[in-house]
């Protein structure tokens, strides 16, 4: 899978590719730019117009090779916005991403570290929770960027997720009551 612009490199495995080997995204033949005994052929995607997936074939030694819907060219991945956009540094906030152009296999990033549990549940939204995170000496919120990582690159949030110190008591006063 890649962008819809093309030019991703893609490696075709199989066995028995000889030099007359040719290579089709769908209708549009490619040039193979590297190959690799008889195993590999590496070619780089053409661009399409619009996302979606098509068939891969090879035609090697007058014998025609398919293998159906092997490549999908995204679409344009966009982060609109996600909630909540704060929670506690000791991580374990489900959070869910409303966007756009989201496939199956994209993971979600807080502060550039993979959350938990990241799930596509269809192309417009994800979900997923937030980890752990460590603050900085003296700070008792942190400000992170939010990303989502897919097959074309990485899309980045125009709001960021705020961990705050994880709460905790260090004293009660008074310390002791007297009944009476």
């Amino acid at each position: 899978r890649g962008p819809l612009a093309g030019g991703n490199v893609v490696d075709i495995a199989g066995t028995g590719f000889g030099p007359d080997a040719e290579v089709w995204f769908g209708s549009q033949a490619v040039e193979i730019t590297y190959r690799s005994g008889t195993t590999h052929l590496f070619c780089t995607a053409p661009a399409a117009e619009v996302p979606g997936a098509v068939d891969v074939r090879v035609r090697s030694g007058g014998i025609d090779l398919k293998l159906s819907k092997a490549y999908t060219w995204l679409g344009q991945v966009r982060v609109d916005d996600f909630a909540p956009a704060q929670g506690p540094a000791i991580g374990g906030t489900a959070v869910t991403v409303h966007g756009g152009g989201f496939f199956p296999g994209d993971r979600l990033l807080i502060g550039w570290r993979e959350a938990l549990f990241s799930q596509v549940v269809d192309a417009y939204t994800m979900t997923a929770v937030v980890p752990a995170a460590t603050l900085p000496v003296g700070l008792d919120l942190w400000s992170v960027p939010v990303a989502v990582r897919h097959g074309s690159g990485l899309t980045v949030a125009v709001g960021k997720f705020t961990y705050g110190r994880t709460p905790k008591v260090t004293a009660v006063v008074p310390s002791v009551v007297d009944p009476d």
